[in-house]
């Protein structure tokens, strides 16, 4: 519910709404992530903004997240406490120690494969800023952090934001991207961004697919149903997959199989985002989707 209070803030004002193209296997456009900003409320006597997430406008409740800004400085608010995201104060050569939230593989679109060593606690990254600049962006000058990660060797738990605008965030993505390197796929970006009276689209691309491109699901008349599930997933399909496999977000296979009536049981699974990856008989990939398991 909404709460009735006369405050706004320049980052995540209610109706804020990010677009971002995901990862995909097949390299396809036509997949898309939606951030918004819903509702708002009150935390500790602060006034927070609450982020929602779909996939491909499936509700993901596990991706929720509550935003607050104060001097410049933009918080998310996680295991009873505010916790620095961006820091716009910065200078040149100032390091930010950015903290990265429990349900952030909900807001990293680079890889599938993201090994987190424990998402049950917030990470942290540590980014200098080497240089600011000052964009216009529908009339409004916005500052741009850019920024370089330090990693001290350690890249399973670090995350790379590159330019971090005013209003926007990281155009990776809210939490960034990966360190890890993907080893095969398209990473995904910012497709474009929109709040009262504001409207930033770095792309070509449409908002929510690619007008110019054919994706695999049109090409191949995939539908793959219920996403969430609870157990079972079914495949509607004109083209005749061979075999399937599902895996972790660690990438590791945890069912794979030949299909018989083109239904995939996740039962034995812990509840979670699983890509489903669908082969031909020579096992080369040509179709891909996550799902959530709940």
């Amino acid at each position: 519910m909404t709460v009735n209070i006369l405050i706004a803030q320049n980052f995540a004002p209610i109706d804020a709404t990010w677009h971002y193209k995901d990862f995909r296997f097949d390299f396809s456009p036509n997949y898309f992530i939606k951030v918004k900003a819903e509702n708002d409320t009150v935390i500790n006597g602060k006034y927070v903004t609450i982020l929602e997430v779909y996939n491909n406008e499936n509700y993901i409740p596990e991706g929720r997240l509550f935003i607050h800004e104060d001097n410049n400085q933009v918080f998310f608010y996680e295991q009873n406490e505010f916790k620095l995201l961006y820091d716009f104060n910065l200078e040149d050569g100032d390091t930010m120690i950015s903290n990265i939230p429990t349900n952030r593989t909900h807001f990293d679109f680079s890889c599938y494969n993201i090994d987190f060593s424990d998402q049950s606690e917030t990470l942290q990254t540590r980014a200098v800023i080497d240089s600011i600049t000052i964009v216009q962006i529908d009339g409004q000058d916005l500052k741009v952090l850019h920024t370089r990660t330090i990693t001290d060797g350690d890249s399973l738990n670090c995350m790379n934001y590159d330019k971090i605008m005013e209003k926007i965030g990281s155009l990776k993505g809210l939490c960034g991207e990966h360190c890890n390197q993907c080893l095969a796929g398209s990473p995904g970006y910012l497709r474009c961004y929109s709040e009262n009276g504001f409207f930033y689209k770095p792309t070509e691309e449409d908002c929510e697919f690619g007008l110019n491109s054919v994706s695999s699901v049109e090409k191949y008349q995939v539908n793959m149903f219920p996403n969430p599930t609870n157990n079972e997933i079914f495949i509607e399909s004109d083209n005749l997959f061979k075999y399937f496999k599902v895996l972790d977000l660690n990438g590791r296979t945890r069912i794979e199989g030949e299909f018989d009536n083109y239904n995939i049981n996740l039962e034995n699974l812990q509840n979670g985002i699983y890509m489903v990856i669908l082969t031909n008989q020579k096992r080369e990939i040509i179709y891909s989707k996550k799902i959530l398991k709940l």
